[in-house]
């Protein structure tokens, strides 16, 4: 399976295919909802250029509330908006809270967070606003991070050479801004989860990964997907 992957990058990789401006599906544990995915990215980058969450069932029967969150320093609260919802974000048959923060600072971009919360936390968050300090309560979370990249393990190890001239191995990995986006499809609820939003450059990879939550809030990886752009055989 891994040597069929690494044909399928080699593939990607290679001028002698020619791809313009869609995805390309390149690990799949589950064909129902990689494929459906897939059809949806790809109309999206045909007609508007970017994916369009809004426009799909899958990722509007999710519906959220604005909250303010603050954090108190020397006293004094300072704010950030965020999105609340409730729904069974670990496919475990019990709603969740679950908090999205889209504005995840790092050097002046932002990313998102994801936080989500057993049902019996909903006392922290009766009000319009609720204390950041609730945080630490969260039993599961995916956020934007400096310092550790999300690594695709699914797909094979590259080589490169590392100090020393020695070859190593490493894992491709997403980018430092995590941009995320729940949906549910067929009575699971799975991540959209990619690093390409505002055209980052060094910052973006061009993968996209579904990913999805078990019982036990552990994540695992469902579908992989490479955006290929502008490329033509030579």
């Amino acid at each position: 399976m891994k040597k069929t992957l690494l044909l399928i990058l080699i593939s990607i990789f290679s001028s002698s295919i020619s791809f313009a401006d869609e995805y390309v599906l390149v690990m799949s544990k589950d064909d129902n909802v990689c494929q459906q995915m897939l059809k949806i990215y790809n109309d999206d980058l045909k007609k508007f250029g970017e994916i369009k969450y809004d426009l799909h069932k899958e990722f509007s029967t999710i519906t959220w509330e604005e909250k303010k969150c603050y954090f108190l320093d020397n006293g004094y609260k300072h704010y950030t908006n965020v999105l609340m919802s409730k729904f069974d974000i670990n496919n475990d048959g019990n709603e969740e809270i679950v908090i999205k923060d889209e504005s995840v600072r790092i050097y002046g971009i932002d990313g998102h967070a994801i936080y989500f919360f057993k049902t019996k936390d909903s006392e922290y968050f009766k009000g319009n606003e609720f204390d950041g300090a609730v945080f630490r309560r969260a039993v599961g979370k995916l956020t934007t991070t400096v310092g550790k990249l999300y690594e695709l393990k699914e797909l094979p190890q590259f080589l490169y050479l590392g100090i020393g001239d020695k070859e190593a191995k490493s894992y491709y990995t997403l980018g430092i801004y995590l941009y995320l986006h729940p949906f549910f499809f067929k009575g699971n609820y799975y991540l959209d989860m990619n690093d390409n939003a505002h055209n980052k450059g060094i910052y973006s990879t061009n993968f996209l990964v579904i990913l999805k939550y078990s019982g036990n809030n552990q994540i695992s990886d469902t579908c992989y997907y490479l955006k290929v752009s502008d490329c033509k055989n030579e």
